[in-house]
């Protein structure tokens, strides 16, 4: 008996008890995916390819040095490969992990097994924990086989150990905190793309606006915090800041007052992970439920239909058969009564009209929520800049800062929305009907097109809306409202394309989504930085011309001048600098600015119509 009581005990205490049969059965699938294998391939020649430029870079310092002082130099070369490989992998793993945990709930709902699921003694907590476990699994990998690689690195010297398990433990807790948040809107939400963007919003908020917004304040009125690591408690990007701030000189402290300690770090963030799960385990019954049994769609009343008329017996004569009397059909109602009713009458294209007449924000109240939030947060953050500063939006690094970070939302929000106009009637089902219409298949793709461009006016307008403001407040000269409408028209057109062409192409949202976004990254993030780590003295004016965060920094500099007084100087004096060399360099006039913008624009829509033709070709490809 007592042999059979530590049994059950022991068994109780089994660690697979939480996740349930979930994570085993995940572990399986995920294990013969394709898609997983080739992550960890593209994960691993990624941070190959940026350790070699680390280290090609941190060569270059010490080359023209004799051979006695490069030798001990090498510690340095040591440090910077690490702390390379450190901020790839936390930055990284951040989002393959928001990625994984996009689709926890959702996937289950689109491939209907979710009814089975809930037929199961399956307990909520197994389903939530299961799911997030078996995502992070794949994390674990792919952290660990950068280990090998940190511990060779570790024979130049000047890396501890203790700031490769301090960078280690901070991206596996920022990694979980980031799943969690990816797992918590999946149950909210059944689209992928829209966990994907509103956890990245979640991030951007929690770890930079907040943060930002709040230490104004306490710096306006006088209250600040004497220890600037106190934020980094609870902010992922700020403790490995510190933690590399420690290793890069020495172990002094992160700014003044107490030194900062990482291991607390990561136990905030875990509780903060376990916090957000037990609403997550509150929620995920309820939404299966809702989702298995169709509770959450509108009940429409059924039609009336007229009862027969049928005269009474006897009436007839002898021998005659009674034939029901129906009532004459009713007359077609005019354009008052449709008005009344709410129908609105279909022309031209009917795919046109639909995408000309959805709601230009997707998504039930939960998303106009995080808007309103988002949109209260960035005017918070005004006041708080405003009053710690009376003229600090006259700087030319802040307006940069505000525009450039309004360009990335724009290009985030067009290349999602263009990347889920095709494969979302793929994941309804609703294409192969589409493609029975008399349309022809560059119809569907022009009207996607159009839809894309309309719908991605929200992520737009918080860019123009900032220039504007500063245009009438004299800060901006007037022809960068200009500028930045081409610029945008030709990003727009270019991702459109782009994002059309991977919808059409493969089968899942969240794969065109992410394909779409790495042509971004690709183009945009990976070119730049690679020139600057090889040490480029200055990047080609094509490079500088044709991405959007060089352009808008440029336009924006140039546009306002030193003290950014653009308002008041002529036409003729705006001069922008595309060679971006700073000193003694040939400044461009207005007009030769346009043209290059111009050009630029032009160039990208040309390349966007040929990704539209080649998605209306494998249009009819792939349907199932």
């Amino acid at each position: 008996m007592g042999r059979a009581t530590v049994a059950s005990m022991l068994s109780r205490l089994n660690p697979s008890r939480l996740t349930g049969p979930i994570f085993i059965k995940e572990l399986r699938v995920s294990s013969r995916r394709f898609r997983n294998y080739l992550t960890r391939l593209l994960y691993l020649a990624l941070l190959t390819f940026f350790a070699a430029l680390a280290w090609n870079q941190a060569m270059r310092s010490v080359r023209h040095l004799g051979a006695g002082t490069a030798t001990y130099s090498m510690p340095q070369v040591g440090q910077a490969i690490v702390v390379t490989i450190a901020w790839f992998q936390f930055i990284v793993l951040q989002l393959v992990a928001v990625v994984a945990a996009s689709t926890s709930i959702s996937d289950e709902i689109y491939h209907q097994t979710i009814h089975s699921l809930l037929t199961t003694p399956i307990t909520s907590l197994q389903i939530v924990l299961g799911k997030l476990a078996s995502r992070l699994v794949h994390l674990v990998l792919l952290l660990a086989a950068t280990l090998p690689l940190l511990a060779v690195i570790r024979v130049f010297g000047g890396v501890p150990w203790e700031f490769v398990l301090a960078s280690t433990c901070i991206t596996l807790t920022a990694c979980l905190f980031a799943g969690t948040v990816s797992l918590f809107y999946s149950v909210l939400f059944r689209r992928a793309y829209v966990v994907i963007l509103l956890t990245l919003g979640t991030g951007l908020v929690l770890y930079l606006l907040l943060p930002l917004a709040i230490a104004l304040m306490l710096y306006s009125a006088g209250a600040g915090p004497d220890s600037p690591e106190l934020f980094a408690y609870a902010n992922p990007p700020m403790a490995m800041s510190a933690t590399t701030y420690n290793l890069l000189w020495g172990g002094h402290r992160y700014g003044r007052g107490l030194s900062f300690t990482w291991w607390v770090h990561c136990l905030i963030m875990l509780g903060a992970s376990l916090g957000l799960l037990v609403p997550c385990v509150a929620l995920v019954r309820r939404a299966c439920r809702r989702a298995g049994t169709g509770e959450d769609r509108a009940h429409e009343p059924a039609p009336q239909v007229a009862p027969l008329v049928v005269p009474p017996a006897g009436a007839a004569r002898d021998g005659e058969a009674q034939t029901p009397a129906r009532p004459a059909p009713p007359a077609p109602p005019g354009e008052a009564e449709l008005a009344r009713l709410g129908v609105r009458r279909v022309s031209n294209s009917p795919v046109l009209w639909r995408e000309l007449h959805g709601r230009l924000v997707q998504g039930g109240w939960g998303t106009r929520i995080l808007l309103i939030v988002f949109v209260a947060l960035l005017g918070l953050l005004y006041v708080s800049i405003a009053c710690a500063e009376s003229r600090a939006f006259s700087h030319a690094e802040l307006q940069v800062a505000f525009i450039e970070g309004y360009v990335l939302i724009g290009l985030v929000a067009v290349g999602v929305l263009a990347a889920t106009g095709i494969s979302s009637e793929k994941e309804s089902r609703s294409l192969p009907i589409l493609l029975c219409t008399p349309l022809e298949s560059w119809q569907i793709v022009w009207a996607k097109a159009v839809g894309v461009i309309r719908r991605s006016m929200i992520g737009w307008s918080f860019l123009m809306v900032h220039a504007a403001l500063f245009v009438l407040g004299g800060v901006l000269h007037p022809i960068l409202l200009v500028f930045l409408f081409l610029m945008i028209g030709g990003y727009t057109f270019f991702l459109t394309g782009t994002g059309l062409y991977f919808s059409a192409t493969f089968k899942k949202t969240t794969t065109a989504v992410i394909f779409n976004l790495l042509v971004g990254v690709t183009i945009w993030g990976v070119v730049p930085l690679t020139s600057m780590l090889m040490e480029v003295d200055r990047l080609p004016e094509a490079i500088n011309v044709t991405n959007p965060f060089i352009e808008a920094g440029i336009l924006t500099v140039g546009s306002g001048g030193p003290s950014h007084e653009g308002r008041y100087r002529g036409f003729e004096n705006c001069r922008y600098d595309w060679s971006m060399s700073y000193w003694n360099a040939p400044r461009v006039p207005a007009d030769g600015t346009l043209a290059r913008v111009v050009a630029c624009g032009g160039g990208y829509a040309v390349v966007s119509l040929g990704l539209l033709l080649a998605a209306a070709g494998r249009l009819r490809r792939n349907l199932f």
